[in-house]
């Protein structure tokens, strides 16, 4: 029989095995504490629990961070049940919606246990935990890193083809922001994770597929994804995609991934030949939201990088389909269209296409830069000014309709003046086009072009500067910019331009005085604004100097003989001295160069004598002053007349009469009282001497005698035969003294001079020589010495043997009339001291 339980054995039973006890509380400290339990039930309902509360608010996020909650929660991720680790993953997503969760989890050494709990075994709950969270910590660069050293990348390409919107939500989202980074590219290529993401953009659920459309827009960054994704065909559902209008809203998203793809001409010819490219440029013109059309407009001007994509392009209709969207109300849509159509143009073909009527690209060209108070009306001016630069570019149809019907220069030419830098110089580019044919250069002129470049010449735009010289130069081939140069006081400005601290500058500008320069009265008036001295310093400066600064010094110096004497001291054989030429000395002792206008208005001094050439008789004296307007107006007109085609026959006559109304109003403006008109000084003597040099020349019977007569003529004129020992009593100074104090003229004709030196003798040989067809130098020497070289042949017994020519120097001092073969002796003592 069992012993009877008393009250005391029952006390003892109940203290060795403990009842179950449910347990409650309202503090959530409590709660974390409950997590070091060793009994798996509590901790996967405080796990639970916790998630609910965490979930709740940020607030409550960031109080269970500071309990160290996560601490906990790792080491939960390591347990056999699991429940517990799908809930602590579960609350580690939850902690990880503010971003000092994201930041303590990221300095955790957490990552390969997550990656671990995306295995096929474990629960889709599980799953999708990790996958949330790898989302949020994503946005971190360094735990973009750890994610994928982590090994994830495989095992989130293969959660993206289960069943489960949640999981593929997350993952293609956590992608979305891994591919930022070249390496997880890589790997999401090397592990065949490309068809899987295009099969997301069938998923029902549109955050999918936008999700999915930005993955691929990061990933086909790189060539081998763009390669790869062609392969698998990913192409063809994105057309198919931009051409679905229930997703409109992320056709933006489609036409980026497509204009990284279009960048290769394989994506383009595969498109082609399955006739999506056709349907793809239909799905653009037909799109009614701005942000579509801008991103399509974008993708094109991308893929026409390359002729063969302007050709496939152009060969589908892609012209038009930009015309619609430079002519879209939308700035930015317009923007970019007129970027797409600039490359585009690129192509003849398609430029020509732009100018058909049925097309009316040049016509929206010209009607959007007419448009004012726009918005961001400087953006498009200056886009659509690139549109018309490609479409007037060697086409001389397209010129011609913009300038005709469209009155497109009407509207250019004030642009030149916007406040805006970039679409100055655009313009500027745009009318370079047109004044390179020369039935467009007047249009552009008598618009009043040069005065807006002369004040705008000082901006502080260098592409200004340096495109508006460029323009000058085309233009400055018609002799009425020079008229325009000189009335709106425009040499000064261009002369600066030649020390311009920008070398682009510098070389516009050089090329500006080059074109200028060979007309001798733009010489004569740059010489005035001190352009020689200007490119004589930049030619010694090897950081200043260019070509075209070279060409403009040289032009100049040919052109005026005067200057080239003054700078380099030598005149060539084919050099010829004309009426107006005047010898100052060189530009050692000359500061500054100066007209002979000007040398006549300096007071009388010892240190400056100008002598003169002029043999013309009194009343057909030399003016030096610049050419009258109306002369200059007429000889445009002339010009304009002659250089009419058949297809400007219409136009050179409103040329005339737009110039026949200017000389109209120019007459009935009552004049002004204007200044004694300068003229060069007659010379009684040297008109009386050229007649008589020309006269023998022509009965001599070579250029040996007419080369000694002129020279014992000269020296006759001069004071006669000096021998070597009276050199230093020849005193030649109080001479020119006393011709200058009687005339109370620093100037003097060469002709008054009895009593000359080497370089007065040498100068009146020279333009003597000159007359009657001899080719001879005027070389300056030190200290007054000045000699002719002549080219002579030998004497030859035999008259009908060519006998070479060689230089001769030609003795005007002590044995008028000898010659002296270049680089004697006796040469080299008549040359120096």
């Amino acid at each position: 029989m069992p012993a009877k339980k008393t009250k005391e054995t029952e006390t003892v039973q109940s203290l060795e095995s403990f009842a179950p006890l449910d347990i409650t509380t309202r503090d959530i400290r409590t709660a974390v504490l409950m997590l070091d339990s060793t009994e798996d039930i509590l901790i996967a309902q405080v796990c639970e629990a916790i998630y609910k509360y965490s979930s709740f608010s940020d607030a409550n996020r960031i109080e269970l961070l500071s309990l160290d909650l996560l601490s906990k929660l790792v080491s939960k991720l390591k347990s056999p049940e699991k429940a517990i680790r799908a809930h602590a993953a579960m609350c580690m997503g939850s902690l990880s919606a503010v971003s000092e969760g994201r930041r303590a989890i990221g300095e955790l050494d957490c990552f390969q246990q997550l990656t671990c709990l995306l295995v096929e075994e474990e629960e889709i709950i599980t799953k999708e935990a990790v996958t949330l969270l790898f989302s949020h910590l994503a946005f971190s660069f360094s735990s973009k890193l750890k994610i994928h050293e982590s090994g994830a990348i495989d095992k989130l390409i293969k959660l993206m083809t289960l069943p489960n919107a949640d999981i593929q939500r997350n993952v293609i989202k956590t992608f979305s922001l891994l591919l930022e980074c070249h390496q997880a590219r890589n790997s999401l290529l090397e592990s065949n994770g490309i068809p899987p993401v295009v099969e997301l953009l069938q998923s029902e659920y549109a955050i999918i597929q936008e999700l999915s459309l930005i993955t691929l827009s990061h990933c086909t960054r790189d060539a081998k994804v763009r390669t790869a994704l062609r392969e698998v065909g990913g192409l063809t559902p994105l057309v198919a995609f931009i051409g679905n209008p229930e997703v409109s809203d992320l056709h933006v998203h489609a036409l980026r991934v497509l204009s990284h793809c279009l960048e290769e001409m394989e994506s383009l010819e595969q498109i082609q030949s399955s006739g999506l490219l056709e349907s793809l440029l239909e799905h653009i013109g037909n799109a009614t939201l701005p942000e579509v059309k801008q991103f399509a407009a974008e993708a094109l001007c991308r893929a026409c990088k390359s002729a063969p994509a302007r050709r496939l392009f152009y060969e589908q209709g892609a012209v038009k389909v930009l015309v619609g969207l430079v002519g879209d109300d939308n700035p930015r849509v317009c923007i970019a269209g007129c970027h797409a159509l600039a490359a585009l143009t690129q192509l003849s073909m398609a430029k020509e296409q732009l100018g058909h009527e049925e097309i009316g690209g040049l016509g929206v060209l010209v009607s959007v830069l007419s448009r004012d108070s726009q918005e961001q009306e400087g953006e498009v001016k200056e886009s659509t000014l690139s549109a018309l630069f490609e479409a007037t570019l060697e086409s001389s149809q397209n010129k011609s309709k913009v300038s005709g019907d469209l009155r497109g220069l009407e509207v250019l030419i004030p642009l030149l003046s916007h406040s805006r830098s970039p679409v100055q110089a655009k313009t500027a580019a745009v009318l370079e086009n047109f004044s390179l044919i020369e039935g467009y250069r007047l249009d552009i002129l008598q618009l009043g072009v040069v005065k807006i470049m002369i004040e705008e010449l000082s901006s502080t735009d260098k592409k200004v500067r340096a495109g508006f010289c460029r323009l000058l130069a085309c233009l400055s081939t018609e002799l009425l910019t020079a008229t325009h140069l000189v009335t709106h006081q425009g040499y000064n400005k261009l002369v600066q331009l030649l020390i311009d601290p920008e070398a682009e500058v510098r070389k516009a500008a050089g090329w500006v005085v080059s074109v200028l320069v060979s007309k001798p009265d733009s010489a004569r008036d740059l010489c005035g604004c001190g352009c020689l001295q200007i490119l004589q310093e930049v030619e010694e400066s090897s950081e200043l100097r260019s070509i075209f600064s070279s060409r403009a010094l040289e032009g100049l110096l040919s052109t005026n003989l005067v200057a080239k004497f003054w700078t380099i001291g030598r005149l060539g054989e084919w050099d010829s001295i004309e009426d107006g030429f005047y010898e100052v000395g060189s530009s050692s002792h000359s500061v500054e160069f100066r007209s002979l206008e000007e040398l006549s208005k300096l007071p009388l001094s010892d240190k400056l004598t100008a002598v003169c050439v002029n043999s013309r008789a009194e009343e057909k004296e030399v003016p030096v002053v610049e050419e009258k307007k109306e002369e200059t107006l007429a000889k445009e007109r002339s010009k304009s007349r002659k250089g009419a085609d058949s297809q400007t026959e219409k136009k050179s006559s409103k040329k005339s009469s737009k110039v026949d109304k200017e000389l109209k109003e120019e007459e009935e403006v009552p004049s002004e009282p204007s200044e004694p008109v300068f003229s060069i000084p007659t010379d009684q003597p040297l008109q009386e001497m050229v007649p008589e040099v020309i006269s023998f020349a022509r009965s001599a019977e070579n250029s040996r005698e007419t080369v000694r007569y002129i020279a014992k003529l000269v020296s006759d004129q001069m004071g006669g035969e000096v021998e070597k020992s009276s050199l230093g009593s020849f005193d030649y100074h109080l001479h020119l003294s006393q011709l200058k104090y009687n005339r109370q003229s620093n100037l003097l004709p060469i002709g008054l001079i009895r009593q000359g030196f080497f370089q007065h003798r040498a100068l009146l040989f020279k333009f003597l020589s000159d007359q009657t067809g001899i080719r001879s130098t005027l070389v300056r020497g030190e200290y007054g010495r000045a000699w002719n070289e002549v080219m002579l042949p030998d004497p030859s017994p035999d008259p009908t043997l060519t006998v070479p020519s060689r230089p001769y120097v030609v003795d005007l001092f002590h044995e008028p009339g000898r010659l002296m073969r270049q680089g004697s002796p006796q040469a080299s003592l008549y040359q120096h001291i």
